[in-house]
């Protein structure tokens, strides 16, 4: 499956996933937030499906979504090198001799 997990950020990507159909709860582009998670236990091609339940929004059928509509967001904690790119951009620009 993945490791997504309560709290995360998801991203949609699509809103049509090929032998699951389509839906309009959920925008591409947009970003949500994870409130719950779980494994459908629902027969045919729904049973086995991680599920997203999404903070505000919920799905006709399911709580739900189909955790292939979503990219998961990884924050990224700034280290020293980031802090060091950031000084050099805001300082002065280097003039080249002519």
């Amino acid at each position: 499956m993945s490791d997504w997990q309560v709290g995360d950020r998801a991203i949609c990507v699509t809103e049509y996933l090929p032998g699951f159909g389509s839906t309009t709860r959920v925008s591409v582009g947009r970003i949500y937030q994870v409130e719950g998670l779980y494994i459908s236990r629902a027969e045919g091609k729904y049973k086995g499906v991680l599920a997203l339940v999404l903070v505000g929004v919920r799905g006709v059928k399911f709580d739900g979504f189909h955790h292939g509509l979503f990219r998961k967001i990884d924050d990224h904690v700034p280290d020293e090198f980031d802090r060091e790119v950031i000084e050099q951009m805001k300082s002065a620009p280097v003039v080249e001799p002519v």
